[in-house]
């Protein structure tokens, strides 16, 4: 416990110190916090999705319109949509100064939320993984919204180890803010046939799709998907943690994504119907992070809890050390090192969810064993597994 506490001390100390170093240009505010503030102050006008509002806001608060020397200037733009800046509102009441500053406070209290709400037997372990993650830190440096995704997987997980799985779709439904990173959640769902989940997800995405229209306009889906389809906003392939970045430049890239995406899905799907909910989020998550288009080191901080739920199952030792090494801060520098180094990490993180699936695959499966079981999330199930395949009876 106290060696935990330790690391967890260290880890926030050295959060502390990077924000300390890099602290002039946080101040500045010259980062990902841009289109949020810029899509708040615009929402429920067409200059939600016009480029030049952005650039205007760009060239008159820092007098140019580029934040890294090599990055495309059209990069930055709000690829969101358009009901979450009916959310972020409130941040366009104030100066751009102040509205920083807030933006990183709930952006820490997300992280705090996701704390509080992980099993309390394992929350020293949550707290631990947040304060090593250099994803953790890249998010709240640059101004990366990911957090939001964390305390919603946290609350789902929450709500349905307490049989309310309605409540845990609708908060999985808050994954639309980065639906890419949550694309292959409702087939593992689907797996398990876990409906009363599913009904949640659909309720809400209903809501976000609704609330799009007074926010974007009536044309919303055409202007989002042409943000969305343009390559200019997703530059930096190299050192995305996923299947674009692993393959971008080979021959047939595309034809290979589109293979081993199918083949990620048919993992999910086989994977979640021999485990329960937390396993079919730990196997789902990393895949959806593997398949997607845009991704950078801030959005590998999606699949935390899912590394944080196969810490929790039964599994040799290099398994345990290999998710920590993926979390420490040394692998997301190696990411962000760029060609040859970020290919370490990215075939890391394949490796990784391959050795998750298997070690589903080979799970036995109790008589009587339902995913559907309301109320055996996370370490209560797998033992409830283990049990049974040791007594060769079905589970009560």
């Amino acid at each position: 416990m106290w060696r935990k506490a330790a690391l967890a001390y260290l880890g926030l100390a050295w959060m502390a110190a990077s924000f300390a170093a890099d602290w002039e240009g946080f101040r500045r505010g010259k980062d990902d916090f841009i289109p949020v503030y810029v899509a708040a102050r615009s929402v429920g006008r067409p200059a939600l999705h016009d480029q030049a509002t952005y650039y205007r806001f760009m060239i008159e608060r820092f007098g140019e319109v580029t934040r890294y020397g090599d990055r495309p200037e059209n990069a930055l733009r709000f690829i969101r949509p358009p009901a979450y800046a009916l959310l972020l509102w409130p941040f366009g009441l104030f100066d751009y100064p102040t509205a920083h500053g807030l933006w990183l406070a709930a952006r820490i209290a997300a992280l705090g939320v996701f704390v509080w709400l992980w099993p309390a037997e394992r929350r020293l372990d949550a707290l631990v993984a947040l304060s090593l993650s250099a994803a953790a830190l890249a998010g709240l440096l640059y101004g990366q919204d990911a957090a939001f995704l964390l305390a919603a997987v946290a609350a789902a997980r929450r709500w349905e180890s307490r049989g309310r799985g309605f409540a845990a779709g609708a908060a999985l439904s808050c994954g639309a803010i980065g639906f890419h990173l949550f694309a292959l959640v409702p087939l593992a769902l689907l797996a398990q046939r876990r409906f009363d989940i599913l009904r949640g997800l659909a309720a809400g995405a209903a809501v976000w799709v609704a609330a799009c229209f007074p926010a974007g306009g009536w044309d919303w889906i055409a202007a989002y998907w042409g943000n969305l389809t343009d390559g200019a906003a997703h530059p930096g392939a190299a050192i995305m943690p996923n299947l674009h970045g692993l393959l971008d430049g080979a021959p047939g890239a595309f034809e290979l994504e589109v293979a081993a995406a199918v083949g990620a899905a048919a993992l999910v799907w086989a994977a979640s119907r021999r485990g329960d909910f937390a396993d079919a989020l730990s196997v789902a998550l990393p895949a959806g992070l593997l398949i997607s288009y845009h991704a950078y080191l801030a959005n590998f901080l999606v699949i935390l809890p899912a590394m944080l739920i196969r810490l929790e199952r039964p599994q040799p030792p290099w398994r345990r050390i290999f998710t920590w090494a993926l979390l420490a801060p040394p692998a997301g520098f190696l990411l962000l090192a760029g060609r040859p180094y970020s290919y370490g990490f990215q075939l890391a993180l394949v490796v990784w969810f391959a050795a998750t699936a298997a070690a589903l695959l080979a799970e036995p499966v109790p008589a009587g064993y339902s995913p559907t079981r309301r109320g055996t999330s996370g370490w209560v199930a797998s033992t409830l597994r283990r049990s049974s395949s040791v007594t060769s009876r079905p589970s009560s």
